[in-house]
């Protein structure tokens, strides 16, 4: 899923979460990171829930022309099963959901693995 304010105009989930807020629409599946699950409350069809994970600490590099960052790690991107791979330092999952004909993505929350976990 790309992230930047841009995103934020072009893609139906702002405007479906208003319309939950504001006038009880549809939830959009999310991850429940308690239970490890995804909670779908209102049954929509789910196509996709995508496991995003780094098997190396998560750090930024700078780009020495432009000044802008970047997450110097490889991303790999696997279906969820139900678990996290054993050697993932860090991990977030994506889900896909169809609602009124387009598809909405949620993400959860990036998880950073600590050493011990």
């Amino acid at each position: 899923m790309n992230h930047a304010h841009t995103w934020s105009w072009v893609r139906p989930e702002p405007i479906a979460f208003a319309d939950f807020v504001c006038k009880g629409g549809k939830t959009i599946p999310f991850f429940d990171m308690e239970k490890g699950e995804v909670v779908n409350p209102d049954g929509l069809e789910i196509s996709h829930v995508r496991l995003y994970y780094i098997t190396e600490p998560l750090k930024y590099i700078q780009n020495p022309e432009t000044k802008g960052y970047s997450m110097g790690q490889e991303w790999i991107i696997e279906d969820y099963d139900g678990s996290i791979t054993c050697n993932a330092k860090g991990w977030y999952i994506e889900i896909t959901a169809r609602m009124s004909g387009a598809d909405f993505v949620s993400a959860s929350p990036f998880c950073e693995v600590q050493e011990g976990d």
